[in-house]
């Protein structure tokens, strides 16, 4: 009987090292991001879409920003107005940045649905004076909100770089309702 105990202890261990190994070696490496390309922004489902009130149009303005820490704001890198209909919800983009020290720095993407005549400079002037906000908290996300007055605040991804590697996703969602609207937006990204 404890012949019997003991041969079904020792395989029950290398069946559990036998699939450890495998688990390691199909595990993806771990590769350092040293570069981000912004290939498209696509709206899978429009913020302006409710049935008779609204203009079925979203006027979006994407914001990137690279931080080191919570402390510098290296570089206001990306902003752009983009027009999304039913009929034009892809944007490509095609921008790039290369990162000189990732190490706790990270990327925050602002989407921003326009609905006054604000321009990109004069938000992406509240974003840098206030970019301590721009950590995805719940809270300092409505602060920003306030800041922004009637432009609607859809989200804000944070990134961080150390973490990141070149084996990730390359699709950031944008995604939750907004005044009774989902939207959907992804952000197609390239990591090297």
């Amino acid at each position: 009987m404890k012949f019997i105990i003991h041969t079904s202890f020792i395989l029950t261990i290398c069946l559990v090292l036998t699939n450890c190994q495998s688990l390691h070696q199909n595990a993806k490496p771990y590769i350092p991001v040293k570069k981000v390309t912004l290939e498209r922004l696509e709206a899978k489902e429009l913020s302006e879409n409710y049935k008779t009130l609204s203009s079925k149009k979203d006027e979006i303005i994407l914001f990137a920003y690279y931080l080191k820490s919570d402390s510098l704001l290296i570089e206001n890198w990306y902003e752009e107005n983009l027009s999304f209909t039913e009929n034009k919800k892809i944007h490509p983009l095609d921008t790039s940045i290369v990162f000189s020290d990732i190490v706790d720095s990270k990327l925050v993407f602002i989407l921003i649905e326009l609905d006054t005549r604000s321009s990109a400079s004069e938000m992406d002037r509240i974003f840098q004076s206030n970019f301590r906000l721009l950590n995805g908290i719940s809270a300092n996300r409505t602060a920003l909100q306030l800041l922004l007055g009637d432009d609607d605040l859809l989200d804000i991804k944070v990134i961080k770089l150390n973490k990141l590697s070149t084996q990730d996703n390359n699709q950031i969602q944008f995604s939750g309702v907004h005044l009774f609207d989902e939207y959907e937006y992804i952000l197609q990204c390239k990591f090297e």
